[in-house]
């Protein structure tokens, strides 16, 4: 029996945070233990103690308490969970312990990257990437590995439909009913979606759109301005921000088109969620969205920041529903075939007996 400690910056249950718990949930109990660890409380804690993992919280002197819990716990492997938890590579050097650092942020431009790169190379054992394109952005391969993130489709796609979505925002009469989720951020793109619905309004004055989620800490404030600027275009009856939801796949069921206007995005584990749902896809081709969405064929790829080409998008799916609907058909087979939860876990787990071998 392996002993692993997780290390996460945060206890959300959004990106990284939710593709951990479904890693720690799934992986093979009989061979590796599990302890949690995160400066802050959330919704993860909970969830990963009802599946009876251990999980541990303190906010001061992170590093060196880590070292701690990990010789006390004999720990055999620190996995770090996002670029942002650097204390847990820190402690796990610190007492000789190897280390995993999975990385789902994109690094690969700027000097400021270059440098956390040169961090993560000299504090790792192995480094886990989710798209080639970061991959392709190290220098030491070796200790590179790529391993797209994974859904699994049949806990994500119940038997749900979206009319409930749909009667709670009074919805029945619009047409196209955009998605638009994930966290509310500047480099999630959405002033430039909001400039081009302007555009897609007045081939469709009955377009609604959806905007699920809210703007992290760091980027408090942030909404608000996106808020102002859809009054600003007039949008204000065309937008609905919803906050946070637990029901994703409720409101997946309810769309029409699901879009992704990021600037940049190491991966976007909600486009294998829409997929899921056979929604048609429009996205940036920046980052690891083209190893997710093929153009023309699962969905649109657009020039991230350019709301002309994404309105121009946004109008072509729409006017076309039959070939929006095989669209959407391909994509639940492109995320059934290669982006599998099972994959996914079998994949990190293959690396965990190279490092423990």
């Amino acid at each position: 029996m392996f002993n692993i400690l997780y290390v996460s910056h945060e206890a959300s249950l959004t990106g990284a945070p939710k593709c951990l718990y479904a890693l720690i949930k799934r992986i093979n109990r009989k061979k590796y233990h599990p302890i949690f660890f995160s400066p802050c409380q959330g919704p993860l804690i909970k969830k990963l103690k009802d599946i009876g993992v251990e999980t541990v919280i303190f906010k001061k002197n992170i590093t060196l308490n880590l070292r701690r819990l990990i010789r006390g716990k004999s720990i055999d492997l620190v996995y770090v969970n996002t670029i942002v938890s650097t204390y847990g590579a820190f402690a796990g050097k610190l007492a000789r312990t190897k280390v995993l650092w999975h990385i789902h942020e994109d690094i690969s431009k700027g000097l400021w990257n270059r440098f956390l790169k040169e961090l993560v190379g000299v504090l790792s054992d192995r480094i886990v990437v989710v798209s080639d394109g970061i991959s392709r952005s190290f220098g030491n391969k070796n200790k590179v590995t790529t391993i797209h993130n994974g859904i699994d489709i049949k806990e994500f796609v119940k038997d749900v439909k979206g009319d409930t979505i749909k009667q709670e925002f009074d919805l029945n009469e619009n047409f196209p009913i955009i998605g638009v989720i994930g966290s509310i951020a500047p480099a999630k793109g959405h002033k430039y979606f909001l400039k081009a619905l302007v555009e897609v309004e007045k081939k469709y004055p009955k377009v609604a759109t959806l905007i699920v989620g809210e703007s992290p800490p760091v980027f408090r404030g942030w909404q608000s301005r996106i808020e102002k600027l859809a009054e600003k275009f007039g949008l204000k009856e065309r937008v609905i921000f919803t906050g946070l939801r637990e029901d994703i796949s409720q409101i997946m069921a309810a769309l029409d088109i699901f879009v992704l206007p990021s600037v940049y995005e190491a991966f976007g584990l909600v486009l294998l969620e829409a997929m899921a749902f056979k929604k048609p896809i429009i996205a940036s081709n920046v980052g690891g969205i083209p190893e997710i969405v093929e153009d023309g064929i699962t969905g649109l790829l657009v020039p991230s920041g350019d709301s002309k080409s994404l309105a121009k998008a946004i109008i072509e799916i729409a006017g076309h529903p039959k070939e929006a609907v095989k669209m959407g058909e391909r994509g639940r087979e492109r995320v059934e075939r290669y982006f599998s939860l099972d994959v996914y876990v079998q994949k990190i787990e293959k690396v965990y007996e190279e490092l423990l071998s």
